[in-house]
């Protein structure tokens, strides 16, 4: 696998990992549950724990005028940065709750020069920028192996939605830039919104019985509005093991994907080589025993189970009837409709558009289900019939 993807995929399970670890050991079924792509804490209609939550947040974040240490002797602000430069990452938002980076141990800087090029580092890792382009306040920045990923760009603050789904958002700033409208939240802060926050509903009823299974299968398609693109997924989740295989179809190509972890490692393997490589390794029994968060769906499934209100409806789709769970559009989170047939499967979700100003272009997604169930074969999470590279 390319340095890039090593990059993102070690981001990905790191920011995982702290979240899961946020949430505490209780599951549904023996306790208040937990919550995450759910808007914020300070969003109305909260239960009066979030409430009180979101205004520790604000009162206790960061002071944040600037990335760097602010002194008497500081020029005043200026009122335009230039695109170019180097910006440094100060918080991301996962699942609905924007939390310090140091928080989670993430560091990455970010460097566009004026040539068009640059360079992104995380952690330990760097990877060259071949180019990035900027049309009003919209960037899309192309990583060495032509992956790219498309950000908002305006005063020295540059937010980049790093899967073009809102799934996980970064925030850099240039040192002069002023970042005192973010309230990113600590750890603390998050356990506390998370807590007793299951929706009475049908989906959280749902999410529930998928918490107390020990073995879950999903399978499904994610048509994307951007790029018109398809993905069908069939993901397995066991004991701390997580399996993953992905067929991405877009513009007449398809490329299949699998992901394995276990064992504390992450690997991205290529089913028809037999070949892999070791994405990250991550240390931490909530993200082995929260595995299957992993998964695009059930982490929606996850996130608006959690999420403080919904409407109830019916639609009709394909010519029939459904009971809905409707989600309006939240600070941080794109609406969704969740369709239930009438034995209480859930069938359909429809997701928004991203809500960050200038990425709504990428437009919606629609997953339609093909099955949710208990049935997973456990040679699946086995690589031994693969060659394994760092």
């Amino acid at each position: 696998m390319n340095k890039t993807r090593k990059i993102l995929s070690a981001l990905f399970a790191l920011t995982l990992a702290f979240t899961l670890c946020a949430c505490g050991g209780e599951s549904a079924s023996t306790a208040p549950a937990a919550k995450p792509e759910s808007t914020a804490a300070a969003d109305a209609g909260k239960t009066e724990t979030a409430e009180s939550s979101a205004q520790q947040s604000k009162s206790t974040a960061a002071p944040a005028e600037s990335v760097a240490e602010v002194s008497a002797e500081v020029e005043p602000q200026k009122a335009e940065l230039p695109v170019e430069g180097e910006y440094t990452l100060f918080a991301i938002q996962y699942e609905g709750y924007l939390i310090h980076a140091a928080e989670m141990e993430a560091s990455s800087m970010l460097a566009l020069a004026a040539d068009s090029t640059g360079n992104m580092t995380m952690n330990d890792d760097s990877m060259p920028i071949t180019s990035w382009t900027i049309d009003g306040s919209k960037c899309t920045i192309t990583m060495e192996d032509e992956s790219s990923a498309d950000a908002t760009v305006e005063d020295g603050i540059l937010i980049m939605d790093l899967y073009g789904d809102e799934s996980m958002v970064l925030y850099y700033a240039q040192e002069e830039a002023d970042i005192s409208m973010f309230s990113p939240m600590t750890a603390d802060e998050v356990r506390a919104a998370m807590e007793g926050r299951i929706l009475e509903s049908k989906l959280g009823t749902f999410w529930s019985q998928l918490d107390a299974a020990d073995a879950i299968h999903l399978s499904y398609d994610m048509h994307t509005e951007y790029m018109d693109a398809t993905q069908s997924i069939d993901s397995y989740s066991k004991g701390g093991m997580f399996y993953s295989y992905k067929l991405t179809k877009v513009a007449g190509f398809e490329s299949p994907s699998v992901v394995v972890f276990r064992d504390d490692t992450a690997y991205n393997l290529d089913p028809e080589k037999k070949t892999g490589v070791i994405a990250t390794t991550v240390s931490s029994t909530y993200f082995a025993d929260n595995i299957e968060r992993l998964d695009t769906l059930y982490g929606d499934i996850w996130t608006y189970a959690h999420e403080s209100e919904c409407t109830q409806e019916t639609r009709e789709k394909d010519g029939v009837t459904y009971d809905v769970e409707y989600f309006p559009a939240g600070e941080y989170t794109a609406e969704c409709a969740f369709y239930f047939d009438e034995n209480g499967q859930l069938v359909y979700v429809e997701k928004g558009a991203p809500v960050i100003e200038g990425l709504q272009e990428i437009g919606g997604s629609t997953y339609t289900i093909k099955a949710i169930d208990n049935e997973v074969d456990e040679a699946l999470f086995d690589i031994s019939g693969y060659e394994i590279t760092e």
